[in-house]
């Protein structure tokens, strides 16, 4: 046998067993707290965005469901004829306005807590980085699963809010 043919494959493994202990080691605490540190950042950062911009939805839908509100008040003043259908027409439009308000609002709920959970399980999963091995591997499953609850109890309630 030549030197060549038992060189490639002793290469092979030692590239293979550097690899591998590479793999899921723990970060310094330094470098932990700082993933950390940036993750609550950008979590709370995403998190206050979440909520400006609920809080244009919920007065984009309170502007609308006042309008509505107007407009059925003055539907209901400026029926004479036929005063009976005007007024449930009017308040039909007016439960309309009012279902579609909520539907909105229970949106723009869902999403707070959609990107409140984002943040959550980014933190959690930077935490994670200070373990290794199977503590760290159990630690991320821990987080996506802590994320998958809260996605489904924000849907649960935008679903219950008629969102």
């Amino acid at each position: 046998m030549n030197t060549r043919t038992l060189l490639i494959p002793s290469l092979l493994l030692a590239c293979s067993s550097i690899a591998f202990t590479a793999c899921h080691r723990a970060e310094s605490p330094a470098d932990t707290q700082r993933d950390v540190a940036k993750a609550q950042a950008e979590g709370q950062k995403d998190v206050n965005e979440a909520r400006t911009e609920a809080g244009e939805k919920v007065a984009d839908a309170r502007n609308d469901v006042a309008t509505a509100h107007e407009d059925a008040a003055g539907k209901v003043a400026n029926a004479q004829h036929d005063e009976a259908r005007q007024e449930t027409r009017a308040s039909d439009q007016m439960a309309d306005a009012q279902h579609d308000a909520n539907k909105k609002v229970a949106k723009a709920d869902y999403n707070v807590a959609v990107e409140k959970a984002k943040a959550d399980h980014k933190v959690a999963t930077e935490r994670c980085e200070a373990l290794s091995g199977s503590a760290q591997r159990d630690c991320k499953k821990q987080a996506d699963a802590q994320y998958d609850q809260a996605k489904e109890q924000a849907k649960a309630m935008r679903d219950s809010n008629g969102g």
